[in-house]
């Protein structure tokens, strides 16, 4: 669990009640807009981001290594440009699927991450007991969401050149 999106401080305030974890990640879905036809694109959403920056904590021993990268990238100035510019136009297009992507692009991926942190603490028999089957639909799809993670951020990757 993370600070960003506030599921582990969420997670801590439940005291054993699953009921307020259901709600919450169900008021997610809702608010989202998520579908079991869109579910992909929010992570697409995710996969770009993290094309886009490093992925390099910055008191880590790699963050010297981040460091002669940086280095590398100002001396080519003119080339990462172009591919800064592509990659910033792959961005743009991955959010603009998104419901809500294009006006709150931060927003809604802390929320998206948020939902499938949360989603984690629902069970086969939470689901079940759930009344909306498209609901219980998004739930199943979430915890498949990254069986292809690979093979997503490479169609990505080949997709807009990047």
């Amino acid at each position: 669990m993370c600070q960003v999106c506030g599921c582990a401080e969420y997670l801590q305030k439940r005291n054993g009640r699953k009921k307020v974890i259901i709600d919450r990640a169900v008021d997610l879905i809702r608010k989202l807009e998520v579908t079991t036809e869109n579910l992909s694109l929010f992570e697409d959403g995710e996969y770009i981001c993290g094309l886009l920056g490093p992925r390099v904590s910055m008191d880590s021993e790699a963050a010297e290594i981040w460091d002669v990268v940086q280095t590398l990238h100002r001396c080519h100035e003119r080339i990462y440009q172009e591919e800064r510019k592509k990659a910033l136009e792959a961005a743009r297009d991955v959010f603009s699927h998104i419901p809500g992507g294009v006006s709150k692009p931060r927003e809604i991926l802390i929320l998206y991450h948020q939902l499938e942190q949360l989603q984690r603490e629902v069970s086969d028999s939470d689901l079940e007991a759930l009344g909306d089957a498209t609901i219980r639909d998004v739930f199943r799809g979430l915890r498949k969401v990254h069986d292809n993670s690979k093979q997503r951020k490479y169609e990505l990757i080949q997709k807009y050149g990047l």
